[in-house]
């Protein structure tokens, strides 16, 4: 059976699923799987909405030079679905690291650093997106940090 839903449907439920999964206090592996409905074999793969998840909470939270980020703790402190010291929680590091560059200006290829993941990426993206969401809410109300985020979200509806 063809999947005939256009690239921009199949966006918006990647961003929606993490969003909505994060405002809900869900844990990463139901997120994970739901996001990879979004998936359709040789058409599209959700790892890069995800990422794009990242920076829209980096640019809702203000984040920049002038009001770093330190993400040190992040994994430990946001991310307890995943041991601290597991590929896992390294690659969904990189994952926000290469995000955060980006924001600052540096242009990093990822998938150049990333393309020996093979199926992994969707997962670290997924790990990302939820750690950055729940680390950029710490003091605030999450879900408004979501609705935040659709708003600088590329064609989110």
């Amino acid at each position: 059976m063809a999947d005939d839903r256009d690239i921009a449907e199949l966006r918006a439920l990647a961003h929606r699923t993490v969003m909505d999964g994060v405002a809900a206090d869900d844990e990463l592996g139901p997120i994970t799987y739901r996001g990879e409905a979004a998936h359709v074999r040789g058409r599209y793969t959700p790892d890069v909405a995800m990422l794009e998840v990242v920076a829209a909470a980096v640019a809702a939270a203000g984040v920049s030079a002038a009001t770093p980020v330190d993400t040190g703790l992040w994994v430990r402190s946001h991310l307890p679905e995943v041991k601290r010291s597991s590929r896992d929680a390294d690659r969904a590091s990189q994952m926000v690291h290469i995000v955060l560059a980006y924001a600052a200006g540096v242009r990093v290829d990822v998938l150049e650093h990333t393309y020996h993941w093979h199926g992994a990426r969707l997962r670290a993206a997924t790990a990302a997106a939820v750690m950055t969401l729940r680390a950029l809410s710490e003091g605030r109300d999450r879900a408004q940090l979501c609705t935040d985020v659709a708003g600088h979200l590329p064609d989110f509806h």
